[in-house]
């Protein structure tokens, strides 16, 4: 069959559509593989220069972070060795267009970094890089990178005396215990770890007797002497206020032989061999025996304290309780039975503080120490105590608040003869938390002076030995005296004006008492404060202040708290501006307690972190007498 004219021409026409839609993908294909190659080749160079433009920011922001701190837009330009930034962008290869776009870098509420966060960091800048060409159309590779001024960290530290002794003191000294402290002003000129050979003061007790007894106050020293009969039952000896003080015998009383003697307002309480009087009770005015008391059985007066209108005494093994609401005359007894502190043990010194009597057990006892409630004095009991060696205890003292007792024992050969005893709960059997060995010495007593020192006298070995004990766990020797004596008890003194003493007796033949300067040097405070000399970077510079550490140790009952101040925009000179002290949420009504960031953000003082300047303050406090905090060190990181 013929086909129409028509027909012809529409089959003519789809051949040709149909080629050209062939050829104009074929002839596409040819293209696009052409431009594909070309686009590839545009992009591996644009990612070499991407590249170089890395690394160009990398060795700058390592050099210095001031060069990369400033918003806007920059190419790196290789000047000589070195990299540096220029403003704008630039054209490299022709074809190319490289840029270098720094902005700001923001957190959210938890810190963490976001687009839409509201708080700004000083520490980090945003680089974004970029390399663009253009055919047909405009291409580009580009990357991102966080550059930090952490990189280029440095500290500064204040750990020694000279580090320390250009701040501002205000109730608190420094020592040299271990190369340079900070603590409380807490009495004396002299150093408890430094003792001097020659005592300041030594008085003759008036006899060869063996001083077994001493009580002091300021301006007041009881003396007893027990052992050797010969000796007098009581001396008193006034001490004068003076550096170095002058002491003077007053008045004496003889006819006993005294094992511990206390002292309150006019009169002074022996404890005695006397079966009949355990406890002898003189009018420090008149110096003559006015009251007694008379314990049941036949058993020496060993310790002795009055507490109020309520005198306690040791013997045997108990503790007794009697009446001195009058002092003269024989004294009734409240507790008629007493209270059994140890069975096979002997009661020794004791100390009391608030509704508990603390008793050292001498002797093959279970307990070396014993706690009594006494809140009652008419109905004693034994609540609590501590078994910490196998020997005796001798002496024991507690700190105010009751908390910690520190106890002397008997020498236990190879073993510790001092003890820290947790005391905050007072039943039940009581855990040491430090112990520290005498080294061959014989503990006979102990007290604790002022700045967390412990001093332990005895026979044998070294008989005067000063404890360190800020670090309670550890308690470890800061000084002693190696005597030709032995010391048969100690007490310590710090009086009103800031000077610390430790009065001994001992086994001296006309110098029985004995007088050692304590300290540490300043005015004894229960709270006081010290502020850095000022660190500076550098005329027109800023830094930016990271975080701090700190080494500090607070004994029990003792508080050190701080406070940092970054300041000066580098304008400003760090004198011609005043610090304003923050602690860890950037103001001022917080504190740290130990190591910490230094805030950035939300400060009182605008572009106070980055600064020119820091300074830190230390804020000290104790309702202890006995114990300070102690600020050891500080390092600060700051980034340049």
């Amino acid at each position: 069959m013929k086909a129409s004219a028509g027909h012809v021409l529409v089959e003519l026409l789809l051949a040709v559509s149909i080629f050209t839609v062939i050829a104009s993908s074929i002839l596409g294909g040819f293209i696009s593989a052409r431009d594909g190659r070309v686009s590839q080749k545009h992009t591996l160079k644009a990612a070499g220069y991407l590249t170089e433009a890395l690394e160009a920011l990398r060795s700058i922001r390592e050099r210095d972070w001031q060069e990369v701190s400033v918003n806007g837009i920059y190419h790196p330009v290789l000047d000589g060795t070195a990299w540096r930034l220029a403003d704008g962008e630039e054209t490299v290869g022709v074809d190319y267009t490289r840029r270098i776009e720094l902005t700001d870098v923001f957190r959210d509420a938890s810190g963490k970094i976001s687009e839409t966060g509201t708080v700004l960091d000083p520490a980090l800048k945003r680089a974004n890089i970029t390399v663009s060409w253009g055919l047909t159309s405009n291409q580009s590779v580009s990357a991102m990178q966080l550059l930090s001024r952490f990189p280029s960290d440095a500290t500064f530290e204040h750990t020694t005396t000279g580090d320390f002794e250009d701040g501002y003191l205000d109730g608190t000294a420094i020592q040299d215990d271990e190369g340079g402290e900070v603590i409380l002003g807490a009495g004396g000129y002299g150093n408890w770890c430094k003792p001097t050979q020659v005592p300041f003061v030594e008085v003759s007790l008036g006899s060869n007797g063996n001083a077994a007894a001493i009580w002091a106050a300021e301006g007041r020293v009881f003396a007893g002497t027990g052992e050797n009969s010969s000796g007098l039952s009581f001396v008193d000896i006034e001490v004068s206020n003076d550096n170095p003080p002058t002491a003077e015998v007053i008045g004496t009383l003889d006819g006993y032989k005294t094992n511990d003697v206390f002292g309150q307002s006019n009169y002074a309480y022996l404890a005695t061999d006397s079966n009949d009087k355990e406890v002898v009770i003189v009018n420090t005015d008149t110096h003559t025996e006015v009251g007694y008391f008379n314990a049941p059985g036949s058993s020496d007066g060993n310790g002795v304290f009055v507490y109020g209108d309520v005198g306690y005494v040791t013997t045997g093994g108990k503790l007794y309780s009697f009446d001195l609401s009058s002092k003269t005359g024989p004294r009734p007894i409240l507790d008629s039975n007493g209270v059994l502190v140890s069975i096979f043990g002997v009661a020794k010194k004791l100390d009391v503080v608030g509704n508990y009597a603390y008793v050292a057990i001498d002797g093959y006892a279970l307990l070396e120490l014993s706690i009594v409630n006494v809140s009652n004095p008419y109905n004693m009991s034994w609540v609590g105590g501590a078994n910490v060696n196998a020997s005796g205890g001798k002496e024991v003292y507690v700190n105010a608040s009751g908390t910690r007792a520190y106890l002397a024992t008997n020498k236990d050969s190879g073993k510790s003869e001092f003890f820290i005893i947790n005391t905050s709960t007072k039943s039940g059997f009581r855990g040491s938390v430090g112990s520290y060995d005498a080294g061959g010495m014989n503990p006979m007593g102990v007290a604790i002076g002022t700045g967390n020192k412990a001093l332990l006298v005895g026979s044998g070995g070294v008989e005067y030995q000063v404890i360190d004990i800020s670090t309670e766990s550890n308690p470890k020797s800061c000084g002693s005296l190696n005597t030709d004596y032995d010391i048969n008890g100690v007490t310590a003194v710090l009086e009103q004006d800031g000077d610390a003493y430790a009065y001994i007796v001992a086994k001296d033949a006309g110098n029985e008492l004995k007088i050692i300067e304590g300290g540490p040097g300043g005015q004894y405070a229960s709270e006081g404060t010290f502020e850095s000399e000022v660190f500076d970077v550098g005329a027109g510079n800023t830094v930016m202040f990271n975080r701090f550490e700190i080494s500090k140790e607070t004994p029990e009952g003792t508080q050190l708290r701080m406070q940092v101040a970054p300041f000066s925009d580098g304008a400003s000179s760090c004198s011609s501006t005043t610090p304003t002290y923050i602690g860890p949420d950037g103001t001022s009504a917080s504190f740290f307690e130990g190591g910490g960031a230094v805030p950035f953000t939300g400060l009182p003082v605008a572009d106070a972190n980055p600064a020119k300047c820091f300074q830190y303050k230390l804020y000290l406090d104790t309702s202890d007498k006995d114990a300070t905090p102690v600020f050891k060190s500080i390092k600060v990181n700051y980034s340049l």
